[in-house]
């Protein structure tokens, strides 16, 4: 039988070292791809979770808010609307940048007290003012105080929040429980062509007497009004959220099942398609938390966006990758070297001995 040349053979201790090396790399890059995708789901999982406490926390100065303003007509027979534009000012919820677009006072009226209101109101200073839209209703509302009385909200002055359906139900379950209660996503009478953004409205009930009622019967009743907050949803989260909107994906979802039978997306911070055309990584991490306003049950998503997490993660795995493939050449080297002084020492074997031979011969 043939023997195979040893030359065949020659490189087999350089191979055996370099396959390592290669498996042992491809091993380490994959186990340092899982641990980095742990670590950044992990991490974005805390950051979401701090992202909505921050929204949950605004949510409740919001609330806090409503109550004060609850508490104003409780201590007062009569609210002016000097002594509402004092109270608003006070709050100077421009400066802290809540995310609402006002503060306001909205008026329960019954059908026959309508035509003194209508008088009231145009005797203090409003000639053309009227309660919109027109129409005969079982009840009325009328937005009467709202501030800051500028801008946008001028054109809500005297709109019957009651004559359209979401409104007039988040208005009568407060009404009725003698709590606050949130609407479901409209569009505010505030809003122009511009910009336009989903709105939602808070309120809070004001009863005679400044007590809540013990019945529902006695509640509704003794009503006299809601103090309310119109919130437009983007102005709400880009003051909650800021400069994160950058990095995280925001998608807030009513799950009160709107006419259209579905829950409504009330907000979406960035769209499914970056600006330069590539979809948006689905292996991104991304973190789903409900949260419940009096009742009604909101579903915040949020999902991470290409780049929010930090370059040091990747650079720890590109400086392990290289140390391994330095340690796999380093073990090449050195058995490359080893074969070598293993060959050259028998070749100089073969050489002496050959020398012997011829000298033996010879002898």
């Amino acid at each position: 039988m043939a023997r195979t040349p040893a030359s065949a053979y020659q490189h087999l201790p350089v191979l055996v070292p370099l396959a390592l090396s290669v498996l042992a790399l491809l091993l380490t890059h994959l186990a340092l791809r899982q641990l980095e995708e742990s670590e950044r789901d992990a991490a974005f999982a805390k950051q979401a979770v701090r992202l909505h406490e921050r929204l949950a926390q605004r949510l409740q100065i919001c609330d806090a808010i409503l109550r004060g303003a609850a508490g104003l007509f409780a201590s007062s027979q009569n609210v002016t609307r000097e002594e509402w534009r004092e109270y608003v000012v006070a709050l100077r919820l421009e400066e802290v940048q809540l995310g609402i677009q006002g503060l306001g006072y909205s008026q329960h009226i019954l059908p026959a007290d309508l035509p003194e209101h209508l008088r009231e109101v145009r005797a203090s200073g409003f000639p053309a003012y009227d309660v919109t839209p027109n129409g005969q209703r079982d009840h009325y509302s009328a937005i009467v105080y709202l501030e800051p009385f500028t801008g946008r909200n001028l054109r809500a002055f005297g709109y019957d929040m009651m004559s359209e359906p979401v409104r007039s139900e988040a208005m009568s379950h407060a009404r009725d429980q003698g709590g606050i209660a949130y609407s479901g996503g409209v569009r505010l009478v505030q809003e122009t062509d511009a910009n336009v953004q989903t709105g939602v409205l808070a309120y809070l009930p004001v009863y005679e007497g400044g007590m809540v009622p013990v019945s529902t019967e006695q509640r509704r009743v003794r009503l006299k009004g809601w103090v309310y907050s119109p919130i437009r949803i983007g102005d709400l989260l880009g003051a909650v959220f800021q400069d994160e909107l950058q990095r995280v994906k925001v998608r807030l979802v009513d799950q009160g099942i709107n006419s259209q039978g579905k829950p409504q997306v009330l907000f979406e911070s960035a769209p499914q398609v970056q600006p330069d055309g590539v979809m948006q990584d689905e292996s991104l991490p991304e973190v789903s938390l409900t949260m419940w306003l009096h009742g009604r049950q909101w579903e915040v998503r949020y999902s991470a966006l290409p780049g929010f997490w930090p370059l040091n993660g990747r650079n720890t795995h590109a400086l392990t990758l290289a140390g391994v493939a330095l340690a796999g050449a380093l073990l090449c080297a050195l058995t490359w070297s080893l074969a070598n002084t293993r060959a050259r020492a028998r070749i100089m074997a073969a050489s002496l001995a050959s020398e012997l031979a011829d000298g033996e011969q010879r002898f």
